[in-house]
């Protein structure tokens, strides 16, 4: 079923797109979904417009988690990872540099 529903979203995107456009699509597809990497173009957020003090903070105002509660919970769950590393305390500060988190399976931000 994978393969015909891959056929089947190349075959959309080409008739609406056009075929580089519908190849770079698999290849993002395949990238971030199958070989569990950071997708190419994500949001980049500067470090001085950030209030929050803790990465449960964070997230809620990034918009990865809809609560601090539930940024919480996500954390405590092990769905958190900075630069591809799981977090699970969400007291911990940020490292100075640049990072990237990750929420979930499908929600990334880059803070510079």
């Amino acid at each position: 079923p994978k393969a015909f529903k891959v056929r089947l979203a190349k075959e959309l995107v080409t008739m609406y797109h056009s075929e580089k456009d519908a190849s770079r699509a698999e290849e993002e597809f395949t990238k971030v979904f199958s070989n569990k990497e950071a997708p190419t173009d994500m949001k980049e957020v500067k470090r001085s417009t950030l209030k929050a003090e803790n990465l449960a903070g964070i997230l809620k105002e990034l918009g990865l988690a809809p609560s601090t509660g539930e940024a919480k919970r996500l954390i405590e769950q092990g769905a958190v990872k900075i630069n591809k590393e799981k977090i699970e305390d969400w007291k911990s500060p940020l490292p100075s540099d640049k990072i990237t988190i990750q929420c979930g399976k499908r929600k990334f931000v880059k803070i510079v």
